[in-house]
């Protein structure tokens, strides 16, 4: 009978913590989780997982690791959820060594990974430039025959042209082509970028040309701006070569 009475608690703080995650209240989420604590109701995995997300929303990643850590101090087994949301939380605060250590963890648990899970990783090391690991987590998601999306393949070509591998970054933009991923006006400007970063003007015009060429919105890259960044590189000169 007692607990009959408890669940419906469970429930009510749930719901308030779900509540606050929703609208970006992380310590109000976090208040009221500690608040059950405190009252020593019986917490489940969804009490965990809404408040690491909560937290993660508010770019508080240590008190979202501290949380998933307590998942299995309180004799609860992180789930797919818990692992996905304290990953976002990672990859928002680019801590991308933690949000790569948890798909490691993922892998001894045997949890099932998703595509999303992988993209927030792989954002994380394109965050910080990490291009070698965020090519490396691209590589894993084609051995395990989890096709990578658009979100994936465009943080492999960031994270490439942030560390200055323009030819990576390409080689990233085409294989998402090879696998019939469709590019969008973001990998386009990524790609475009990372050539005209270290000078690659050529490269970079021919990418702007597949830009338009595709039908999307020219303004998503402006052509002048275009055109500034590589005359720095290369000198007035090229400016001609975009009329």
């Amino acid at each position: 009978m007692q607990e009959a009475k408890i669940e419906p608690i469970i429930v009510s703080y749930n719901a308030g913590i779900s509540a606050c995650e929703k609208e970006g209240q992380w310590s109000e989420a976090l208040w009221l989780f500690t608040e059950l604590v405190e009252d020593s109701l019986e917490l489940n995995t969804m009490s965990y997982n809404t408040v690491i997300s909560a937290c993660g929303k508010g770019w508080k990643w240590q008190e979202a690791l501290s949380l998933f850590t307590g998942v299995r101090d309180a004799n609860l087994e992180p789930d797919g959820i818990s692992y996905n949301v304290c990953i976002t939380a990672c990859e928002t605060a680019s801590q991308f060594q933690r949000a790569v250590s948890l798909l490691r963890d993922m892998w001894d648990v045997k949890l099932e990974y998703s595509v999303s899970m992988y993209g927030s990783g792989i954002s994380a090391c394109e965050k910080v430039g990490r291009w070698q690991h965020a090519r490396s987590l691209l590589s894993e998601m084609r051995e395990m025959k989890l096709e990578p999306d658009v979100v994936c393949y465009t943080g492999g070509v960031r994270a490439c042209g942030k560390g200055g591998q323009w030819q990576l970054a390409l080689s990233s933009f085409r294989e998402m082509l090879e696998a019939s991923v469709e590019p969008d006006a973001v990998s386009f400007r990524s790609a475009i970028q990372a050539c005209g970063k270290v000078g690659q003007w050529q490269e970079a015009l021919s990418l702007l040309r597949e830009l338009l060429e595709v039908g999307l919105e020219p303004e998503v890259i402006s052509s002048t701006t275009l055109e500034s960044r590589l005359a720095e590189k290369d000198g007035a000169g090229r400016r001609r070569c975009l009329c």
